[in-house]
């Protein structure tokens, strides 16, 4: 029987809950590389030492997680707050009403700044974004140089990504 990859990242998420239940933790880790359903790609790895065989590497310290971590803080950015006033239409011709407004609030500076609630909404966003992102990466990336006795010439292999195998 197989599943589609959406049911498995569910049954993963579930799956994820019920070991914190279990270890009596009460509330999920402050982290979001632990319980977002994929990392972004962050470059291309060569797998054997001997044989030019290339897939995708996540790692959670690169400059796109690190994009996402920030896009995942700046969401929870406060809104402005608005007010009703007056502006001057021109000389002498008076007044009209114009609606004004001032910044309330910054950006969580860390994720453990942030509520549960929030880091659910970032968890959210990030689940839907990633896979995006990672489509892309793969698309700009399908291929790698690769140099058989490092002289200089160079043919085209292609990038296999981790699960289809190599």
């Amino acid at each position: 029987m197989e599943i589609s990859e959406k049911e498995y990242l569910e049954l993963k998420e579930q799956v994820r809950q019920l070991q914190l239940k279990v270890e009596g933790v009460s509330s999920p880790p402050k982290d979001l590389h632990s319980r977002v359903s994929e990392t972004p790609i962050s470059h291309v790895r060569n797998v054997k030492d001997d044989t030019p065989v290339f897939d995708y590497l996540h790692l959670a310290s690169d400059d796109a997680w690190i994009a996402f971590v920030k896009l995942a803080k700046v969401i929870h950015k406060p809104s402005d707050k608005f007010y009703m006033d007056k502006t001057n239409i021109g000389f002498g011709t008076g007044e009209r009403p114009y609606i004004r407004s001032y910044r309330c609030g910054e950006t969580p500076r860390k994720i453990t700044e942030m509520s549960e609630e929030q880091i659910q909404v970032s968890i959210d966003m990030l689940n839907e974004l990633i896979p995006i992102y990672n489509k892309y990466f793969q698309k700009t990336h399908e291929t790698v140089l690769y140099s058989e006795n490092n002289d200089g010439v160079y043919k085209q292999v292609n990038v296999f990504r981790v699960e289809q195998g190599e």
